[in-house]
């Protein structure tokens, strides 16, 4: 654990710099220590450590090399996953299925979290925490997706069933949707992917095996959509549901203190408000904010009228 470390590393295993901090003496508390480095003052079990000066790290640990004489065995790193759930997993994989970059744990931009001491030494390596059901996942560096799952390998000799469609998106663009939908938000049917009839296409090969289901191959702003059917509409968006973690299911997406959910429904504002209230137990959205106004405009569709 270094508890007897007394030495001048000062910077965390990820490079950032250790805050100065002042020691009391208990033996004299007119004497005081100051200094920034690496301690482990409250035996932390991966060991020394220090508050950082990242604004969005409180703190992180410290690479302490050990001494000669210390002979020690870890654990090897379980590089594949015995079920689905994949809570086994300690690997490294830091890319989600996506391709975007996982988060560090240890640091609460540009996602704050419950897992920032939990899981701060596990680095930006894809964990499943909380028995999220279809794996491992981590939170990304892109500002505007919160998590994503991960692409854990199954260990050797493991069987086990396809995985599951992924019936609602988790951020606008929905690249994870992997469902059924095939009509457009406003009742097309969709064009087969594999079909160049009645709309041609590059895409082809690359979705020959997704039928006409509504994807999002080249990461549309604002989700997932098909050609169609209607020589006279070469393509449109589907109305495909959000999915998400802690408040963010079902469709309900963060702004400041506030959750919000878009209904596609035409109502009069009394009507909205009473469904608002009657079924979703909510409030009708009254915008009182310029970012408020902009938040639901980036939740709401592009238009595809000419």
């Amino acid at each position: 654990m270094g508890l007897a470390y007394n030495g001048t590393v000062n910077t965390t295993r990820t490079g950032l710099n250790c805050k100065t901090r002042y020691v009391i003496s208990m033996n004299s508390p007119t004497q005081t220590e100051h200094h920034n480095y690496c301690r482990n003052p409250d035996d932390d079990p991966n060991g020394p450590w220090c508050f950082t000066t990242d604004p969005d790290v409180l703190w992180e640990e410290c690479s302490i090399p050990l001494c000669d004489d210390v002979d020690i065995t870890t654990k090897p790193a379980k590089d594949c996953k015995d079920n689905q759930l994949g809570v086994d997993y300690t690997g490294t994989v830091s890319i989600t299925d996506t391709g975007r970059t996982c988060q560090y744990w240890s640091r609460r931009y540009p996602h704050s979290h419950d897992f920032t001491y939990k899981l701060a030494d596990q680095q930006n390596y894809c964990r499943n925490p909380d028995n999220e059901t279809l794996g491992p996942w981590c939170y990304t560096t892109d500002s505007e997706t919160r998590w994503e799952y991960c692409t854990v390998p199954f260990c050797d000799g493991i069987t086990i069933s396809p995985k599951p469609e992924q019936n609602c998106r988790m951020n606008q663009q929905g690249k994870n949707y992997t469902g059924k939908i095939n009509k457009t938000r406003f009742g097309q049917k969709c064009q087969a992917w594999k079909s160049l009839v009645p709309n041609k296409h590059p895409f082809t090969v690359k979705l020959a095996d997704d039928e006409d289901y509504c994807r999002n191959p080249d990461t549309e702003l604002y989700g997932p959509w098909c050609y169609t059917t209607d020589p006279g509409t070469r393509w449109e968006y589907c109305d495909v549901p959000y999915c998400g973690k802690e408040n963010w299911k079902y469709g309900w997406q963060g702004f400041e203190d506030s959750y919000y959910s878009i209904q596609y429904t035409e109502k009069s504002w009394v009507d909205a408000k009473d469904f608002c209230k009657s079924n979703l137990g909510a409030y009708l959205a009254e915008i009182t904010t310029p970012e408020e106004n902009d938040f639901l405009m980036n939740l709401l569709p592009k238009p595809t009228a000419e």
